[in-house]
């Protein structure tokens, strides 16, 4: 479900979660900043409704490429089929580019945007928030490997913005049931630890202009 950074543990519940997090749209208006949507090309990578509603609203023209990842296991390698240069930006929301192919998904994205101005944009788990204990060390070890300087990322092109984004609820029990409808038993230490009706959740867009290493 890449509207969301997981599939949620409890698939009746993703409503619910979906409304809890990001409510302040700051990572769409971190997209929008680093490559301004108005009239240009974007494709997405994997199902994400919620965001390509949200990008056409801000003037993109938007293409789903559904197939091009299947739960962030199978690299989209050449199987969006879409044509060379045929977009201006891409996204890849919450799946793909995470160890396992990142340089034929790569190469895959540079075949599609146009050379030189094109824009890669990749939506990742920062992995140093109120959610880390619910991540558990393996992968926050990951993620936090992937951000730093001699990482595969920053290592090809790739710079990091961080956004400070929150689950923001309407009292803590609520806090409670949203969180264990979207982390099943990994939730528990995340609502222990819970001083208030939010949770810090810190997101990195990883982006890229095309021919930049």
């Amino acid at each position: 479900m890449p509207d969301l950074p997981f599939i949620p543990s409890d698939p009746a519940e993703a409503a619910r979660v979906a409304s809890a997090f990001d409510p302040d749209n700051k990572i769409l208006a971190a997209i929008d900043a680093l490559a301004p949507l108005h009239g240009r090309r974007v494709v997405l990578l994997g199902q994400a409704p919620a965001l390509a509603a949200r990008l056409a609203e801000r003037g993109a023209e938007v293409t789903s490429a559904q197939a091009a990842i299947s739960a962030a296991v199978s690299p989209i390698h050449t199987a969006t089929g879409l044509p060379d240069r045929s977009a201006d930006i891409m996204i890849a929301p919450w799946s793909g580019f995470d160890g396992a192919a990142d340089a034929a998904e790569l190469a895959e994205a540079e075949r599609i945007l146009v050379p030189g101005s094109g824009r890669l944009l990749l939506l990742q788990d920062y992995g140093r928030d109120d959610l880390t204990p619910a991540r558990g060390a393996e992968r926050t070890a990951h993620l936090v490997a992937r951000s730093r300087r001699d990482g595969w990322l920053l290592g090809n092109g790739f710079r990091v913005h961080v956004i400070h984004t929150w689950w923001r609820f309407a009292d803590p029990a609520e806090a409670a049931d949203v969180l264990r409808g979207a982390l099943g038993a990994a939730a528990e230490p995340v609502i222990a630890g819970l001083r208030r009706p939010a949770v810090a959740h810190n997101v990195a867009i990883y982006h890229r202009t095309t021919g930049e290493s």
